[in-house]
Parts: C-alpha cells; sequence; structure tokens
C-alpha cells in the first residue's frame, strides 16, 4: 500500500488483531432498528438510519429500544452518523442540503442549509465542533464560532473521483491541525488542513481493497462501527494510519492544496425531539428464513454432536417455539446455532450432563451478567447455580461462560471446550458415568 505523496512519511499497516477485538451487535440492538437499518457504532452510542416511507429517518438506542428523531434523509450511502464529544449525532438531512446535530434527547438542531441546489454526500466533526463535508467533487470546511455556529472556512478538490466516507483523524496537534480522511473502495486520501487556511496533502493511495473510514461489523453491510484510532477499514479490517506526527513535522515540505473560501450556510430549522408516540420505532422481528434447518452435526466438534443428539432426542414440538426460533440470526456461530435450534424444534426433559442442566436458551437481562459478558444467552446453570452463558465472539465460534459466586468469569472455547471440561470433572470421580458417552458416534 505505497504513498503517493512524495516526501511523506504517512504509511497505513495492518492490524491483525483489530478483528478479534471487535464489538458485537447486540441482539436488542437488532431487534430494535430491524434487519434493513443502516445502523452505526461510535463512541458507545447506537445509531441508525431505518426506512420510514420513501426515506430514512434517523434514530438512537436508548439502552432499551429505538427512539426516532424527526430528522428524514434519502442519503444513506455516505452516512457516517458520527457522535461528537458532547454526544451530538451528525446527521444529513432532507436530500442532501441540510445538517443536523441530533441530541440523544432526539432534538435536532440545525447547523446550516447549502444556499444552493446540491447535494451533501458526506460529513465529519472536525475537533473544534466544525463540520466538514462532501459537495460535488470538493471538500468543504466550516470552523465553529465562539456562539457555536458554523463559519466557513475554505474548500478544496481532493483530487478523487469519489467519496464515500469522510472522518477527521485524531493525532496529537489536532486543534491546531485537522487531518481528514477520505475513502471510495480503492482510492483513499489524507490533508491537514490548518487554523491559517492552509492545505496539504499527507497521503494517496489508489490501489486500496475496499477503503472505507468505516468497518462493517457483520456480512449484512449494514452493521457499521467508527473506529476512534487513526485507522482506515481497508480488506474488512482495520489498518493503522503511521506517521501523522512525523508528517505534521515537516508539513511545509509536503505539497500544498489550492483552496478558495467556502461558500456560507443558510440558517436552517431546528426540529423538536417527537412526542413519546412519535418517536416509537416499530419494528417486528422476523425470524431469520433459515432458522429451521437444522445445522449439520459433521461440523460441530464430537462432544457438541452428542449433546445436540441428547437434546434432538425430546419430544419434536407440534410448532416450533417462536420464542426461541428468533434466537437463531444469520451471523450466529454453528455450535451455538444447533443448541437454540434444538430447543426450539423439540422439548428435552431435564437434560443433564455432569453438574450442568441444560434450559432453553434466554437472552441474559441481568444487568451484572451483561456487565461481565456483554450480550449473551444463558443456556443453563450448573448445579451449585452458577449461571452458563454463551457470548458471540465472532461468526465463527463462540464463548461460553461459567459465572462463578465471586463474579469471575470462567471461559470455554466455544460448547466443545465447556463440555471438554465436563467430561474431565466426571473423569476424576469414582463410577461416575459421562451422560455423553451414549450419545458420541
Amino acid at each position: 500500500m505505497p504513498n503517493l505523496i512524495p516526501g511523506s512519511p504517512v504509511r497505513l499497516e495492518e492490524d491483525s488483531e483489530a478483528r478479534r477485538s471487535l464489538p458485537e451487535v447486540p441482539f436488542a440492538v437488532q431487534d430494535a432498528f430491524g434487519a434493513k437499518a443502516q445502523v452505526v457504532l461510535h463512541r458507545g452510542r447506537w445509531s441508525a438510519l431505518a426506512k420510514r416511507g420513501g426515506r430514512h429517518a434517523f434514530a438512537l438506542f436508548d439502552g432499551e429500544g429505538a427512539k426516532l428523531s424527526a430528522v428524514r434523509t434519502t442519503v444513506l450511502f455516505g452516512q457516517t452518523l458520527e457522535v461528537d464529544a458532547a454526544a451530538r449525532s451528525l446527521v444529513i438531512g432532507g436530500s442532501g442540503q441540510l445538517l443536523y446535530a441530533v441530541e440523544p434527547d432526539a432534538r435536532a438542531r440545525c447547523l446550516g442549509e447549502l444556499p444552493a441546489p446540491g447535494r451533501i454526500e458526506s460529513a465529519c466533526w472536525l475537533p473544534d465542533g466544525g463540520v466538514a463535508f462532501v459537495l460535488g467533487s470538493e471538500i468543504h470546511v466550516h470552523r465553529a464560532a465562539a456562539t457555536g455556529e458554523l463559519e466557513p472556512a475554505l474548500c478544496f478538490r481532493p483530487e478523487m473521483d469519489e467519496i464515500y466516507g469522510l472522518r477527521c483523524l485524531p493525532h496529537p496537534r489536532e486543534r491546531e491541525i485537522c487531518v481528514i480522511a477520505a475513502a471510495a473502495e480503492r482510492d483513499a486520501g489524507l490533508w491537514a488542513v490548518s487554523a491559517a487556511g492552509q492545505v496539504h496533502a499527507l497521503a494517496r493511495w489508489d490501489d486500496l481493497d475496499l477503503a472505507e473510514v468505516r468497518l462493517c461489523l457483520d456480512e449484512t453491510g449494514l452493521r457499521l462501527m467508527l473506529p476512534e484510532t487513526a485507522t482506515l477499514a481497508v480488506g474488512g479490517g482495520l489498518s493503522r494510519v503511521l506517521g501523522l506526527a512525523q508528517s505534521l513535522r515537516v508539513l511545509d515540505s509536503l505539497p500544498s492544496v489550492p483552496s478558495e473560501p467556502a461558500p456560507a450556510l443558510v440558517e436552517g430549522q431546528t426540529l423538536a425531539a417527537p412526542g413519546a408516540a412519535e418517536a416509537k420505532l416499530e419494528v417486528t422481528v422476523a425470524v431469520a428464513p433459515d432458522a429451521k434447518v437444522a445445522p449439520a452435526l459433521d461440523r460441530l466438534g464430537p462432544l457438541t454432536a452428542a449433546l445436540i443428539r441428547m437434546l434432538r432426542a425430546g419430544a419434536e414440538r407440534t410448532t416450533p417455539d417462536p420464542e426461541v426460533l428468533k434466537l437463531i440470526r444469520a451471523n450466529m456461530p454453528v455450535d451455538l446455532r444447533a443448541y437454540v435450534h434444538a430447543w426450539a424444534m423439540y422439548a428435552p426433559t431435564n437434560p443433564t450432563v455432569y453438574e450442568f442442566w441444560a434450559a432453553s436458551p434466554q437472552p441474559v437481562t441481568h444487568g451484572f451478567i451483561r456487565e461481565l459478558v456483554g450480550d449473551s444467552l444463558q443456556l443453563g446453570i450448573f448445579a451449585s447455580g452458577e449461571p452458563i452463558v454463551a457470548r458471540r465472539s465472532g461468526s465463527s465460534r463462540c464463548e461460553v461462560m461459567m459465572i462463578e459466586e465471586e463474579g469471575i468469569p470462567c471461559r470455554y472455547r466455544g460448547l466443545e471446550g465447556f463440555l471438554a471440561d465436563l467430561q474431565m470433572r466426571a473423569s476424576e470421580l469414582d463410577d461416575w458415568t459421562f451422560e455423553l458417552d451414549a450419545w458420541q458416534r
């Protein structure tokens, strides 16, 4: 990934460990916004653009459900829904001619409206509370005045055919100089904009793989995250932007970019937060189309496959349990999916493996457990009362945990790891038969 700007120390370096630490999209968030919404995580806050008629409504997640604002937009693709330090979300409204700062209570303050026909394609916050946005082939920079209003600063041409996303990257001197990043599939670039109004090119790449300022959290392409570090998403993973501090020390030696004064925005109308009835986003949680399909046992470990055979030996339900069936998600790890599927389709009678008392899976709602393990499903309890939960830790596997009496989670690699521990415990006892032995083939 060579930087095309001569003399610039800025470079991209793949972060191979980033995928392992990515957050999950909680079931509650998915269910609140619906499967078709574009959902973004930034600064610990979930927000979304949910389809409403022919447009999209901006909505926030308040910890329990979705709360609609009055902002409507036809701009979907370039929206980053970035959150500033004051917890305000930046949203492009209308047909792309409006900029809104949406407060956590859903009140939407209009930051300005384009004075002439045009469409803002993407926008980002600046460290001082200003905004940069893409208009046509230009990037416009508006600084924050002492009153909080936006003041036009400058606009420049980034020499990119298209821009799908815009971000301001963090660095030690961001109050003096903002570093604006733009990306569009194979192209990406960085520009330094000083408080004095000078623009320098820091980096250009033209042969990247799926470059973006946002990172997809799953295969849908609709659940995204804005990293809070100096990174770009490349090839489905994160790449660190290195050399920013060094580049700012030699800024005068890097190519300058011509700029001109940006036109002022005109005042727009602030939108009040909707009332309780209007703010409610009604979403029907649909069962995954293939939820009733039984996962193949040959994709499971031997102990996990034995457990699933034990569960499937229960009486087949006349109709699947709808509350359990809807827990199955498209990206659910196969071992967890097999467990949930078995309980949805069959009615096992008090299945027990050593001292694990299996039960129909339920979403974990206990605040203390959620703080420890995040979004998870409870699979049953240990004989001494400790809950056994499964936490999704990626699209290929789950993480099973036993919450010990002291509140310490004991972690296992998937159901297979948990069952192997049970097998080991049972083998240490005299005259103990391990229940899964009868179900192994």
